[in-house]
């Protein structure tokens, strides 16, 4: 059965991507808003006092499939629930963000000038792109400016947590970076797998995978601890040696069949 809190389906309208999989009498391809306020609350129904089903931040995109009453009803491009937004806190056309929001808010000034009166606040991991720097501000996308400190570039996430420098004692050599989740609820789906997850990757092996100053290594949780063990067990050189360090792969995976040599093989 289609979730309808992350199906862009009513009896009367569904999206044009749903035909053939939902009964509507009328199927629409969507039109992309960004957020240009703060934040966005998105409604169950086209009413201020409805139940909140999520908010959009600064920077997120929205799809748009209906417009009444100032009213839009359309989908979550970053968690998928569908609802009502005000038109008003969007517009048409989207701005490639370059930074995100590093701290938990920040204010926005008209003017370049930090004695003037505030007139926006934006929220941890809003999304904007700089346009220019004023001494220890930065202009904003859609104007306004904002402390310079208080924004990240959007890869930047990723070298927080390598700089981070997670190991174990005598070993500083081997970082590790939990990237990935045990399971995902499906509102979180475009998260794991979408974009974001693409760019984050993307940035990882672009930034750390040189073969001289960083490898990068995927593991699974299994090997992760046979790394650690390793690591404790005060071996070194190529972590990718201790994969299968103390716990062994399960025989029937793929792990296990390249462990016993045979024949690697993804068929099932």
């Amino acid at each position: 059965m289609n979730d309808p809190r992350l199906t862009p389906a009513r009896s009367d309208l569904a999206a044009a991507k749903l035909k053939g999989i939902v009964s509507a009498d009328r199927y629409v391809d969507g039109v992309t808003y960004q957020v240009k306020s703060g934040v966005s609350p998105l409604r169950e129904t086209p009413s201020l006092p409805a139940r909140l089903e999520t908010q959009l931040l600064r920077g997120e995109t929205f799809t748009v499939y209906d417009q009444v009453g100032g009213w839009a009803w359309g989908q979550s491009d970053r968690d998928g629930y569908v609802g009502y937004v005000r038109i008003e806190d969007f517009e048409r056309e989207v701005i490639a963000p370059t930074h995100r929001v590093s701290v938990l808010r920040t204010i926005v000034f008209p003017e370049p000038n930090i004695k003037s009166q505030p007139h926006a606040l934006l929220s941890l991991n809003a999304k904007v792109s700089i346009r220019a720097t004023h001494e220890r501000l930065v202009e904003l996308d859609r104007g306004g400016f904002a402390p310079a400190h208080h924004f990240a570039p959007l890869d930047a996430r990723v070298d927080d947590w390598v700089a981070t420098g997670v190991h174990v004692e005598g070993r500083p050599e081997w970082v590790f970076v939990k990237i990935h989740t045990h399971g995902t609820q499906e509102p979180d789906m475009d998260t794991l797998l979408g974009d974001a997850a693409e760019a984050m990757h993307a940035h990882l092996e672009k930034a750390y995978n040189d073969g001289t100053n960083y490898v990068l290594h995927y593991v699974s949780a299994r090997e992760v601890y046979n790394i650690v063990k390793a690591a404790e067990s005060g071996r070194s050189g190529n972590p990718a040696d201790y994969r299968d360090f103390v716990l062994p792969p399960p025989k029937s995976s793929w792990a296990g069949a390249r462990t016993r040599g045979a024949p690697a093989s993804l068929a099932g």
